[in-house]
């Protein structure tokens, strides 16, 4: 959950839901963009007691989704069309965790950049975890480039 800072002249400091942080970072982000403006896309995930999880891409200009799965930058083009087929709501840990592989071997596969690491975390109620990567329990074998 995200607060609300002290030298935003916030009067309070209070935790954020889900959505509520959000909507502040897309505010945020349309205030910088005529300001100062600079290019950042964001996916934002989190879980409510009362909403359950919820995932947000914001793009650079300050636009808001809230979404049911998400990919972006150039590794999209290639994913989204994989999770549009095989994503379905309520899918195992598992099945999610080898949705994930196809959509990293895709990417791997067809992008010209070299992208061989990836680091995959998941947001559950009980927090933040890291499935694959620097920190995971299966930290080796992430390291490892996924078609190996």
């Amino acid at each position: 959950q995200l607060a609300c800072p002290l030298d935003l002249g916030c009067h309070s400091v209070r935790a954020l839901g889900t959505n509520a942080a959000a909507h502040y970072l897309r505010g945020e982000l349309a205030r910088f963009l005529r300001e100062s403006p600079y290019q950042v896309n964001l996916l934002m995930a989190g879980h409510d007691e009362e909403d359950g999880p919820s995932l947000y891409f914001i793009d650079y200009m300050a636009s808001m989704h809230k979404m049911k799965m998400a990919a972006h930058g150039y590794g999209s083009y290639f994913s989204l069309s994989i999770l549009d087929r095989q994503w379905r709501k309520g899918m195992p840990l598992d099945e999610g965790l080898k949705l994930m592989d196809m959509c990293l071997e895709e990417v791997q596969r067809r992008l010209l950049l070299n992208t061989p690491k990836f680091i995959v975390k998941m947001v559950t109620k009980d927090g933040i975890t890291v499935v694959r990567g620097p920190g995971s329990s299966t930290e080796e074998k992430a390291a490892m480039p996924v078609d190996q």
